[in-house]
């Protein structure tokens, strides 16, 4: 495919979440403060790259779903957030892989899940198999182009913390 059509994939790990209480399942654990301000951030920062998601995949847990839509909600323009279960915890990265290879949506999409499992797909699609996952900080972003929805089908543009997200904003 030319290379100025190639699909970007943005890869983001939900923000920073309350710690679960006593009896809570994990999956409903929300944002803190913090993490709300670190989505918000994240949405900024894609809009002002003009890179916005025009579809976001999230993980059904809450945190993710949070995530997903406060980026979308700041991105800049108006973006479907659906839920699949592909990205919940412990996704096997082959599963998202093969979720991506049906992908008709717009293009750039993004993915918001959990850790380890966004550093290994992140290593699967950028290095292919055997490849050292990348390590999501919360709130995390990289953005790959893809060649192909394949193992080793993806380019690396770039992988960066909250921190820095925040530092290039002001």
């Amino acid at each position: 495919m030319p290379e100025a059509q190639r699909p970007l994939l943005l890869i983001i790990r939900h923000a920073a979440a309350e710690d679960a209480a006593p009896g809570q399942a994990d999956l409903k654990r929300a944002l803190t403060a913090r993490g709300k301000r670190q989505a918000l951030d994240l949405g900024r920062f894609l809009r002002q790259l003009e890179v916005a998601p025009q579809a976001v995949l999230t993980s059904p847990a809450v945190r993710a779903r949070e995530t997903a839509e406060i980026v979308a909600r700041h991105a800049g323009t108006k973006i479907t957030v659906a839920q699949d279960d592909v990205l919940l915890p412990g996704a096997r990265p082959e599963s998202v892989v093969a979720r991506l290879q049906h992908w008709e949506e717009p293009w750039p999409l993004a993915l918001v899940g959990h850790e380890p499992d966004l550093g290994a797909l992140a290593a699967l699609l950028a290095g292919g198999a055997g490849s050292y996952p990348l390590p999501f900080k919360k709130a995390g972003v990289a953005c790959l182009e893809l060649v192909s929805c394949a193992p080793g089908g993806g380019r690396l543009l770039w992988f960066l913390p909250p921190k820095l997200v925040r530092q290039l904003l002001e």
